[in-house]
């Protein structure tokens, strides 16, 4: 497997791995996923990364890790953060939506020396990164990220397909749920962090709140979508995920949904390669990249079919 790193142009600080197969022959042209790692825009999380991209290439794909802008450049610093942050210009929305779209453009420029189809390139993400591949994938046509990229076509900004694990699709609703536990001192400083590195402030408006809410922007132009969640999830409530695929059904757009009984926040692949507890090893939840797989081969499958010319059988 080849390794480099690429960093965007965005003003922040992240950077793009490429975890790339290496080609059969030169026709071995293949899809894509770029993955967007969680840590509550504080930092990426090392388990909701390699591990990842690595678990899609055992698929057959190629895979992209963005370390996105966040407040620490990593878990150890961002672990002995005060619990009341000054504001950093370089980390606000939409920085890192256009870090994103900076790198699907980045992917489907080099797709021919990558062996890279450049009409499946799909994003994914977990926790704050699903709510970011969320965001792109409702917003991606729209001018808060077409306004930076005047230069480009917009259907080069298209994703293929989202996968979203255990995401933030509403924050109007989060800060809410965050209200009503005021009796509960950790969840309001964890919000206050985690809102201050994206919005600029401990309670940020609702407009500000809404501009980074996946579902208040759902459309025709949303890809279809895998999306999973557990019931037992304290961190981002399972209503996060069932409320957005209500959404999405709205509005017509393919999606598979799982909800599993049991396991708590920020599970990944929910298999050893990922646990660092005990309580993260869920073997019935690993099932998630089972079935994301089946899904994803629909998916790809379906362009193949509509590519057939037909009158090759005399139809």
């Amino acid at each position: 497997m080849q390794r480099e790193q690429f960093t965007m142009s965005q003003g922040g600080h992240a950077t793009l791995t490429p975890y790339l197969l290496t080609p059969y022959n030169d026709e071995d042209i293949r899809p894509a996923i770029i993955i967007c790692p969680g840590g509550s825009y504080l930092y990426c999380s090392d388990r909701e990364g390699e591990p990842i991209a690595k678990y899609f290439n055992a698929l057959g794909y190629h895979a992209f890790v963005l370390d996105y802008t966040t407040y620490a450049t990593d878990r150890e610093e961002a672990k002995v953060l005060p619990d009341q942050l000054e504001p950093k210009e370089e980390t606000l929305f939409p920085t890192s939506l256009r870090e994103l779209a900076e790198a699907m453009l980045l992917v489907k420029e080099h797709a021919s020396d990558w062996h890279i189809d450049p009409s499946k390139v799909g994003v994914a993400g977990f926790s704050a990164g699903g709510n970011l591949a969320a965001n792109y994938a409702t917003q991606w046509h729209q001018p808060v990220v077409t306004d930076v990229f005047p230069n480009v076509e917009v259907e080069e900004l298209r994703p293929r397909v989202a996968i979203l694990g255990y995401p933030v699709t509403d924050m109007v609703a989060m800060q809410e749920i965050v209200n009503q536990l005021s009796m509960i001192p950790e969840a309001g400083v964890a919000w206050g962090q985690m809102a201050v590195s994206l919005f600029g402030s401990e309670k940020p408006d609702e407009a500000a709140l809404a501009a980074a809410s996946p579902s208040h922007h759902v459309s025709v132009n949303t890809p279809p979508i895998f999306i999973w969640s557990t019931r037992e999830d304290m961190v981002v409530p399972v209503n996060q995920t069932t409320a957005f695929t209500n959404v999405l059904a709205e509005n017509l757009v393919p999606f598979e949904s799982h909800i599993y009984a049991e396991g708590p926040h920020g599970l990944s692949l929910a298999t050893t390669a990922t646990a660092g507890s005990q309580e993260q090893y869920r073997p019935e939840v690993a099932t998630w990249g089972v079935h994301c797989g089946i899904w994803l081969e629909k998916q790809f499958a379906q362009d193949e079919i509509q590519r057939i010319d037909l009158s090759v059988f005399g139809l």
